[in-house]
């Protein structure tokens, strides 16, 4: 599941040229984390809820702070 990018209803990643495409906040991609590891929902781009179900959780390395985005990934997962 990527942690970086909004889905759709269809579980498609949203789009780049739409609003709300890419996630870079990172109270945002805790919670998600929250949300996945925990098997609740996401929230989509609409803010309606998606159940998905991964294995690994992935980042686009040409996304707005990356970097930072995988430290609070592995920061998280790495929490007792």
């Amino acid at each position: 599941a990527f942690l970086d990018r909004s889905y759709q209803a269809d579980g498609s990643l949203t789009p780049r040229d739409q609003p709300k495409a890419t996630i870079s906040d990172q109270k945002l991609i805790t919670q998600r984390l929250d949300q996945l590891t925990n098997g609740h929902p996401i929230t989509i781009a609409d803010g309606s809820p998606l159940i998905i179900t991964a294995k690994t959780v992935c980042v686009h390395s040409d996304s707005e702070n990356s970097l930072t985005l995988l430290k609070i990934a592995r920061t998280y997962l790495d929490a007792p």
